[in-house]
This record gives structure tokens, sequence and C-alpha cells, in this order.
């Protein structure tokens, strides 16, 4: 049994999971992909390390599973940098709020001949090309009184039940596509605030720009990473294993903790130079 601490999310559809804490030794690999700009490697990575449950979500799901993820264990705040160079922060749970009123009702029923297909929003988050959207989409079929389960088949079992849809069902299923990517071409993230000089931020859902969005607000810079186990372990006297078993926030913690205590000590030392 897993001791790791795991914290429970509602998530839009109306499910329950729970996220295992992030690691920084985690963390480090995921900083890896984001330095390399590798979306694919990046949801590989996602797809292994989070729990069965997170595989069958919607693409709605998942967003908001990782947008979790990060503002729970590593920062609760999305930076930017303004034209004149200031940081402005804008907080990850108003993305989350927003996503919460999304409406999430584009389950579609298609029926020819024997044959029952039931579709609904991609289990993707990350697409290698136009076949996984199909195939992403499918979530059940039906032939006579027998129930077929698509999400838990491999690819290769996908593409075998495939071959005995007739074409008529592609049609359908095409058009399905083409008219959720229509309503979700165009879905807003960050709204445009002019008073805090934040520019609009939206995304094409049914493309990889989300997986393009997480990989940026995971990206905190690798350098930086290194810059904060230099501190823990030349500074503070504590080694690697137990740095890389502390979480991101965790770690924030620990080196407010220290910088506050460093200038409490310079304070006191200036305090007593004046005396």
């Amino acid at each position: 049994m897993s001791s790791a601490f795991k914290v429970k999310v509602g998530i839009p559809s109306g499910k329950h999971i729970r996220l295992a804490e992030l690691k920084n030794r985690v963390y480090q690999t995921i900083l890896k992909y984001c330095e390399n700009s590798d979306l694919e490697g990046l949801n590989d990575f996602f797809e292994l390390l989070l729990d069965d449950e997170y595989k069958s979500l919607d693409i709605i799901d998942k967003f908001y599973a990782l947008l979790t993820l990060r503002m729970v264990f590593i920062e609760p705040d999305l930076a930017f940098t303004d034209d004149s160079g200031n940081i402005i922060k804008f907080s990850i749970s108003n993305i989350l709020e927003k996503i919460d009123h999304f409406q999430n009702d584009f389950e579609r029923v298609i029926s020819i001949q024997n044959f029952t297909v039931e579709l609904g929003l991609p289990n993707l988050i990350y697409f290698r090309d136009i076949n996984d959207i199909y195939l992403s989409t499918i979530k059940v079929i039906k032939l006579n009184n027998n129930t077929l389960d698509f999400n838990n088949l491999s690819l290769d079992q996908k593409e075998e039940v495939l071959s005995f849809i007739p074409n008529a069902l592609f049609s359908h299923i095409s058009n399905y596509i083409s008219q959720i990517s229509k309503q979700l071409q165009s879905f807003v993230l960050v709204e445009q605030n002019t008073t805090f000089k934040i520019s609009e931020i939206n995304t094409d859902i049914i493309s990889n720009e989300f997986m393009g969005f997480i990989l940026a607000i995971f990206n905190t810079g690798l350098k930086s990473f290194f810059d904060t186990m230099y501190i823990f372990t030349a500074k503070l006297n504590i080694d690697g294993n137990t740095f890389l078993d502390l979480t991101p926030l965790d770690s924030r913690v620990l080196m407010n903790i220290y910088n506050k205590d460093i200038d409490d000590q310079n304070k006191a030392l200036q305090n007593k130079t004046r005396e």
C-alpha cells in the first residue's frame, strides 16, 4: 500500500480523484521535459505518474487535474511579466473556477444498422495525429446486445474493432469531431485585464495547445531548481535525498523561513553595531 500523501480533488465531470503529492525528484524529471519543449514526453510521463483513474478522464478533467497538481504542490499562482518588466501574479484557482462553470455536455449517440456508438470529449490531452482524436472520442460500441468499453482496449484491439464498423459511422464521427472543434476552438483560460496589464490567454481544446499551456506553467526553470537544491545542501545542511523527498512547495516554505531567519540576524547585527 502506498504511503504517499494524496489530496482529494473534485473535477468538472463530478467525479473525485486523488492526486499524490509531487516530490522534487519527480519535478526534476518534469522540468527536463519542459526544458526540451517535449510535449509528447511530458504527456507520457504524466500518464505513468498519475493513477489509472487519471487515464480514463476526458481532456477537460485531465487539464483540471494537472492545474490542481501545479497549484497544490508547486505554487498556487502563475507569474506574468508586463511590458514594463513588472511581475504580475494570477491565481490558478481563477482558471479552475472558470473550468468548473464549463458546459461539459458533449455526449452523442449514433446508431446505424445494428451498431450504436457513444461519443464524448477525447480522453487524451495530447494528440500524436488525427487518429488519436478519432480513437479517443469513441467511448462505447454496441452491437445488438453486446457492449464494448472502447477506452479499455489496446490500440491494436481498437483498430481491429473499427475494421468491422460500417463506413457510414465514420462520417458521423468526423462530423462530431468537427462540431466540437468549432465549439471549443477559443476557450479563454485567462481573461484580459487592462488594469493589471494581463493579456487574454485562450486555447483550442481539441489540439495540443492545452498540453502546451501545461508545459509552460510547470516550467519554472531547471536552473532555479538546482539553485534551490544547492542552498538546501550547502547552506541549510540538508542532504540531497531529503531535498528530493520534499515537494516544491515544501521547499519554498523552508526557503522563506531560512530567508526570514537571515534577515532577522542581519537586522540584529545592524542594531548591535549602532549601539
